[in-house]
């Protein structure tokens, strides 16, 4: 699909054809370490068209950390790349693994093959959302880039989530009953 969501399959003849979405593209694959990878299928006419909404309910945390880990991951590789079309690694990396729903609390992590995301419990909601992705995006950005991690890599993930975000409090809404407060203010 396109940067709108719009997609053209080419087919021949006419009848039904079943289209299926993952949530998954080019530039991520999302997986989901609760259940199997959320998708949607609808079957059209080979001439028609088909419009998905996935998570539509928001309802499912596992669901929704799926889709907003998605989003927000394509959210900061193309803001890095409007900014650095030559940034090393990100402009051609495919299918980098996107992890969610992992079977702890209170965090996330970057361990230079995925990004990691866990499920809410121990007082913190699930992990995959907004700047918690563009944090951890942000320390592969540091790795790709070829600089070292420790309090620079922490640095760099913070300053990501706030140059997306445009907020200064830097997890917010971490905690669970707390969508105020957040980690960190930069």
């Amino acid at each position: 699909a396109n940067a709108d969501g719009y997609f053209v399959l080419p087919t021949t003849g006419s009848g039904t054809v079943t289209v299926s979405s993952a949530i998954e593209g080019q530039w991520f694959n999302v997986n989901n370490q609760v259940a199997s990878d959320s998708s949607l299928s609808l079957q059209t006419a080979s001439d028609g068209s088909a419009n998905f909404v996935h998570n539509q309910e928001n309802i499912d945390e596992f669901y929704r950390a799926e889709v907003n880990a998605y989003i927000e991951s394509n959210d900061i590789r193309d803001f890095v790349l409007r900014y650095n079309p030559t940034y090393p690694e990100i402009a051609t990396q495919q299918n980098w693994p996107v992890n969610v729903n992992i079977n702890d609390s209170c965090n996330a992590f970057y361990d230079y093959s995925s990004i990691n995301f866990y499920r809410a419990g121990g007082g913190c909601n699930n992990t995959a959302f907004s700047d918690v992705v563009h944090h951890e995006y942000g320390h592969h950005l540091v790795a790709t880039g070829g600089s070292g991690q420790g309090e620079y890599g922490e640095g760099m993930g913070d300053v990501m989530g706030v140059l997306i975000t445009g907020d200064n409090v830097l997890g917010r809404g971490f905690y669970q009953g707390n969508c105020a407060g957040g980690l960190r203010n930069a």
